[in-house]
């Protein structure tokens, strides 16, 4: 009896200790509160433990030295690149926290991992491999405050802060690639190559009535059949989906004024944005950004929904997103062996050509009672559709030729090559010298923002490609852009690039005293 008893103390004793192990630091704390770094990985290890399909593999450190936690959900693999490459399922990347004060994406995907543990969604394994990252900016999540986000419905306790350690956005990263986080998430994408990526944030700003929207790729140089097919099979259906699980959905935006009246207005066109350049990479990249005047345990809540929705239509489309990609590939391809085709360089955002309905709101203030600080709330009675012109697209507003390479001599290629190889570009050096008839960019205006911008001063050019007898010496490298990345790199490169090498001052030192581009490139 005494023997008996003893077990039963023992269980008994386990059992909530286990269980509290396996609960999210808002369910512990009745929501009051986000989780911590350490808070991640305890979770993390817990619900892995043991199981034969979840492994908790880890990227590069922050600035602060903090690993990041992956979770790769994979029935009947190993988890590694190559095993997962050779199964032939779709590759699924889920992020959150770029933003550490937007933290409703960190734990919803720790519950989502839970579920999945549990034996909950388990078709999804069927078709897709799931790669989880809940803390991209590990660092900006420590920096926890009641005064980060103000207005924002909570967690009352507060939460991270926007930029990391260094101070710069993560989300304004992807093209210069400063920070270690950026680096160790472009590191992943071409080590697992994932088709589809989803990035999972928190907006504010705009009173509008929906709880949460979302965006695709905006830049006009993403491949059109993707495009397409996110705007007309992938989001009317997942919209419909969250409509029957009764959340409000639509697409990313605010609203603006212009020409004398209201309008809905999307965001930016330019890849230092995780979904524009994932788009100029070929693969589906998707923004949710739930709503941050809705409380806190309910943007978890259209968050994870949101998740499960995609993760649903993905399971079901996976053989049709494969297709996509692989289109997509030998396109961007087939661009860059042409030599002839054109890209955009600058972008204007366009007006749609119908009006549409939005859906307005208002919100009433609250105390966060640990801070004192108002917060904000949707006031549910309040939402009410209005028809306004929407601006949801970018058009070209300068086009260039994509050629067949570029040539970079020995002395910019040793400033520039490790940037485009970490991007993941195929090059070739020139082992001997080489003469050519090519195109040289002569500058005619040469300007450099007054304010800084994520530590940069940003610089634009004008002038004009113009023919040249081009003398490569041995050591020059090469860019042919007969490759699947072809449409990321013409980014990169083109001198008048919004958003490319040169407008964040990385050949700065090649033009003093040069009235030409230091990257030359190849003739029609």
């Amino acid at each position: 009896m005494r023997r008996v008893c003893f077990w039963a103390v023992c269980l008994l004793g386990w059992l909530p200790a286990r269980a509290q192990e396996l609960r999210t630091v808002p369910e512990r704390t009745d929501y009051e509160a986000t989780s911590r770094y350490e808070d991640v990985v305890a979770f993390l290890q817990a619900v892995t433990r043991g199981s034969d399909f979840l492994h908790l593999r880890w990227l590069d450190s922050t600035v602060e030295g903090r690993r990041l936690p992956l979770v790769i959900a994979a029935r009947g693999l190993d988890p590694d690149p190559q095993a997962i490459a050779r199964s032939g399922r779709l590759v699924v990347y889920i992020q959150g926290t770029i933003h550490a004060g937007e933290v409703e994406g960190k734990e919803a995907i720790l519950e989502l991992v839970r579920a999945l543990r549990d034996g909950k969604h388990a078709h999804w394994l069927n078709r897709l491999v799931l790669l989880w990252l809940p803390m991209l900016n590990a660092d900006g999540n420590e920096r926890i405050s009641p005064n980060n986000r103000p207005f924002q419905h909570g967690p009352v306790r507060g939460m991270g802060q926007r930029p990391n350690a260094r101070g710069l956005d993560l989300n304004r990263d992807h093209m210069k690639l400063e920070s270690p986080e950026i680096r160790a998430f472009v590191s992943l994408l071409r080590r697992y190559d994932p088709a589809v990526t989803l990035d999972l944030h928190t907006t504010n700003g705009s009173f509008h009535g929906y709880h949460l929207t979302y965006s695709g790729p905006l830049n006009p140089n993403t491949d059109p059949e993707l495009m397409r097919w996110m705007r007309q099979a992938f989001f009317p259906q997942i919209q419909h989906r969250m409509a029957q699980a009764g959340f409000r959905t639509y697409y990313y935006g605010n609203f603006e004024r212009r020409d004398g009246q209201e309008v809905w207005a999307t965001f930016s066109h330019e890849p230092r944005f995780n979904n524009n350049y994932v788009g100029l990479r070929n693969r589906i990249p998707i923004l949710s950004e739930a709503y941050a005047y809705i409380p806190f345990r309910d943007r978890i809540a259209v968050t994870a929904a949101f998740v499960r929705a995609v993760l649903d239509y993905l399971t079901e489309q996976a053989d049709r997103v494969q297709q996509l990609i692989q289109q997509a590939e030998q396109h961007a391809i087939a661009l860059g062996r042409s030599g002839r085709d054109s890209l955009g360089v600058r972008f204007a955002l366009v007006r749609s050509s119908e009006r549409t309905t939005i859906l307005k709101g208002a919100v009433r203030t609250e105390e966060n009672p640990y801070s004192g600080r108002p917060m904000y709330r949707l006031v549910e009675d309040s939402v009410r559709a209005v028809e306004m012109p929407e601006y949801q697209a970018f058009q070209a507003t300068i086009r260039e030729r994509l050629p067949r390479a570029y040539y970079l001599p020995p002395e910019v290629a040793s400033v520039v090559l490790p940037l485009l190889e970490a991007h993941g570009a195929r090059l070739e050096r020139l082992e001997r010298p080489l003469r050519l008839r090519g195109e040289r960019f002569r500058i005619l205006e040469n300007r450099q923002d007054d304010r800084p911008f994520q530590g940069h001063r940003q610089r634009r050019l004008e002038g004009q490609w113009e023919p040249a007898e081009l003398e490569l010496p041995a050591g020059s490298w090469t860019l042919p852009m007969d490759q699947p990345l072809a449409r990321l790199l013409f980014y990169l490169l083109e001198p008048r690039s919004d958003d490319g090498l040169l407008n964040w001052n990385v050949l700065d030192a090649f033009l003093e005293g040069s009235g030409y581009y230091p990257i030359w490139r190849s003739s029609p």
